[in-house]
């Protein structure tokens, strides 16, 4: 072999280590991107897949409310109302209403609340057990009174997630939502009969919780003990 056939191989050698740096940087900045950015939280809370430029949410558990369906989404739709006070006053009342019922359970005041103008008619609410929001549509269209009254069965899904981890339609969430009506006509602020006529409390609901317990009430000292199973 002369020195020109040595110089012509040491050259395919230069070349081929610089193109397998190459590769191997090119290979490197991808998998580091994909390692950085292939999980992304969304607005909202929860999980989602960067596919290229898209992002994907995923979709954690919300209840749809008004004899709700169990459905995946993970999104506050609608045009919040900004800096609404009805907003803070309603989510108070909740707090109260969760907070006499069970004393000690923790995480009563982490419940975020939303009024929203989006006409829903599917649902007047839903509630995020990822990031324990509660939504509630068509409000331009709603009383006071109603508000609060529509807002109760998210209520009992708070309390009932807070408890067990979980929450259902079962007979568990309607002994939580019967507690958390009749606590609301204790407080008074909620009147149960116009609740039904009126149709501020979903029909489906009503005769759920009136078959497993009866007619809504203010509880002695001694029943809300019967209904309380969180101490």
């Amino acid at each position: 072999m002369n020195i020109e056939d040595e110089f012509e191989i040491s050259k395919v050698d230069s070349w081929f280590l610089i193109g397998f740096v190459v590769v191997g940087g090119i290979t490197s900045v991808v998998f580091l991107y994909l390692l950085i950015f292939i999980f992304e939280k969304p607005e909202g809370g929860g999980k989602s897949v960067r596919f290229f430029n898209k992002v994907i949410p995923s979709k954690p558990f919300v209840f749809i409310d008004g004899m709700g369906n169990l459905e995946g989404k993970n999104e506050n739709p609608g045009q919040l109302i900004s800096e609404n006070p009805l907003e803070k006053e309603i989510k108070d009342i909740l707090v109260l209403i969760g907070a006499k019922i069970y004393p000690k359970l923790e995480g009563i005041n982490t419940l975020t609340y939303s009024l929203l103008n989006k006409k829903n008619s599917r649902s007047h609410t839903d509630y995020t057990f990822a990031t324990q929001h509660m939504n509630v549509y068509n409000v331009s269209s709603k009383t006071k009174e109603e508000l609060l009254a529509t807002s109760l069965h998210s209520l009992s899904h708070h309390l009932e997630y807070l408890q067990y981890s979980n929450a259902s339609h079962g007979k568990r969430f309607y002994k939580i939502f019967y507690r958390v009506i009749c606590e609301a006509m204790e407080l008074g602020v909620l009147d149960y009969e116009k609740a039904k006529a009126q149709k501020f409390i979903d029909s489906a609901d009503i005769q759920l919780l009136e078959k497993y317990f009866g007619q809504a009430k203010v509880l002695t000292k001694k029943e809300k003990e019967q209904y309380n199973e969180y101490k």
